[in-house]
């Protein structure tokens, strides 16, 4: 008896084993920790969402239906500049923005490209392992500053997503919303397999931030006018995705917004003017230096300046100290949003155009050509 109770233990031990032993071979390998790894956060219960789909890139989404879309990049094939962004897009409210870059992987998996990416720009390309999903493929989710930035590969494009935080939930909400509807498109069909996974680290960070702009808004009783289609009397032209700031609802001005004013729309660049240099080498038609070109050129100022950065504008430039004309954000004073002085910044942002940076002669800035075909950006609002 006590003979065939060790047999039946000993059996039912090794069933146990094995089917543990199973289990941990059927378990998917993943690079990332799974404890960190969550479904996305819900998106806002509404039905009031645009469909977007680009078939050329091979993806869908969804987005506010009262938000725009803006085209800033649209390079054509074969690719001018092909290791730059070939393909971008901002989706735009009242409430914020975020916008979708896609770059060609050059062969490389993501963790490689990104360490590649981050030899020219650190801080926006960091070099790290996948630690998220989207769509079914490895992304990499960070935030940095004020920014919630997802990079994503299918292997035949790396996708960035990059929204720049607010104080607004719903903006926040709609950017989560845009990451969980986005799908890569296979033929004429839409994958309905996909997995979308952020880490909760990720979520709470960009959660916090939200609370930590809201708060600096609070204490300063000045901040992001919103829907305002004017900043300081003049009118905020197509295609640009800033913000006036207003303090106690009079508008205070925006160095960002101002620069997208000067130059009638148009301008690539996400997120604080701090972040614009770093943002250079991978837009297409455009460059820096610490020399202006001739013509009209984005003076701009690092954290060094001040704690989000700073750009101006420069109308035209013919050798001497610039004039630059600028808006702060959240100007004080009661005076007018717009100033003009002279004065030299960290570097110059300028447009390409197949010339010497800078000019020669005055007679070559007067015959100078600065279109860029493909940087002629489009828009259209549902």
């Amino acid at each position: 008896m006590q003979h065939n109770f060790r047999k039946f233990f000993l059996l039912f031990c090794s069933i146990m084993l094995l089917g543990t032993v199973t289990v941990l071979v059927a378990r998917p390998h993943t690079s990332f920790a799974d404890e960190e790894r969550q479904r996305m956060p819900e998106s806002p219960a509404t039905d009031n969402w645009q469909t977007f789909e680009d078939r050329e890139y091979g993806f869908i989404l969804e987005y506010p239906a009262d938000w725009e879309v803006i085209t800033f990049v649209e390079q054509p094939r074969p690719y001018p500049e092909p290791e730059k962004i070939v393909r971008k897009y901002a989706f735009s409210g009242p409430e914020g923005y975020v916008t979708l870059s896609v770059f060609l992987p050059q062969g490389l998996d993501l963790p490689t490209w990104l360490k590649n990416q981050n030899r020219i720009s650190p801080d926006l390309f960091p070099a790290m392992e996948a630690n998220a999903r989207l769509a079914g493929y490895p992304a990499a989710a960070f935030v940095t500053g004020n920014n919630l930035i997802l990079f994503m590969s299918s292997g035949d494009y790396i996708y960035r997503f990059w929204y720049p935080i607010t104080d607004s939930s719903s903006a926040l909400q709609a950017n989560w919303h845009i990451l969980d509807t986005f799908h890569t498109i296979a033929g004429h069909s839409r994958s309905l397999d996909a997995d979308t996974q952020i880490p909760q680290s990720v979520v709470d960070e960009a959660q916090d931030e939200l609370i930590t702009v809201a708060n600096e808004i609070t204490n300063s009783t000045c901040g992001l006018s919103g829907p305002s289609p004017t900043c300081c009397g003049l009118t905020k032209p197509a295609g640009c995705t800033y913000q006036c700031s207003s303090r106690n609802g009079v508008e205070r001005g925006n160095c960002t917004w101002y620069v997208c004013h000067k130059y009638g729309g148009g301008i690539p660049f996400s997120g604080n003017a701090s972040l614009w240099w770093e943002q250079v080498p991978h837009n297409p038609g455009w460059g820096r230096g610490t020399t202006p070109r001739w013509h009209r050129n984005i003076a701009w100022w690092g954290t060094s300046y001040s704690q989000y950065g700073h750009v101006g504008f420069i109308g035209s430039y013919w050798g001497g100290t610039p004039t630059i004309q600028e808006m702060n954000y959240c100007a004080a004073g009661t005076g007018e949003c717009v100033q003009t002085r002279q004065a030299i910044p960290h570097g110059y942002i300028y447009e390409l155009t197949g010339g010497p940076a800078p000019a020669t002669s005055v007679i070559e800035a007067m015959y100078y050509n600065y279109s860029v075909p493909y940087l002629n950006y489009t828009h259209y609002k549902n």
